[in-house]
């Protein structure tokens, strides 16, 4: 994915999820399900951040190489958007802010930032077990680039040239 890719998905998501958290409370649509769940709405928070959290993430890994600097970063910048998010609340019709809404929030976030972690982590392991390198030189020892010379033949009558290259 492409780093235009990835802020494109995670601004995506985050504008959902802007709107989704600010509709006025009587025009949020009723799921008759949701209501038979006790805790349903949180469900809906957490899963809005696990997205939040992976797709962030997966921007970061552009410019930050730990992983335990991209989960800080994420975890902090989701922990303010979300303290932002349950503040402004209070400014929408029939809604209020709710601390246990930010607790699945980042509930969601940190489950969100883990899998990006473990993904990024089972890629690297399968890349590194993997018998395809990412461009031609890669798998190549930087003595065997060197080691490909030119040598004259035995028959000089001919002038022809033998080239000699690792197999």
């Amino acid at each position: 994915m492409t780093r235009r890719a990835a802020v494109l998905l995670f601004l995506l998501c985050l504008i959902t999820a802007f709107v989704l958290t600010h509709l006025p409370g009587g025009s949020v649509p009723k799921v008759r399900w949701a209501d038979w769940i006790p805790g349903a709405d949180k469900t809906v928070h957490a899963g809005l951040y696990y997205f939040l959290a992976a797709f962030l993430a997966n921007c970061l890994r552009f410019r930050l190489k730990s992983n335990r600097v991209i989960v800080v970063v994420t975890m902090s910048v989701l922990a303010g958007y979300a303290a932002f998010d349950e503040w402004s609340q209070q400014f929408s019709a029939h809604r209020h802010p709710d601390f246990y809404d930010f607790a699945a929030d980042m509930i969601g976030a940190w489950c969100g930032a883990s899998t990006f972690v473990v993904w990024r982590w089972y890629r690297h392991r399968t890349r590194g077990q993997g018998t395809t390198p990412h461009n031609e030189t890669e798998s190549l020892a930087p003595d065997h680039l060197h080691s490909i010379r030119a040598t004259t033949s035995a028959s000089t009558e001919t002038g022809s040239i033998k080239v000699h290259s690792p197999a």
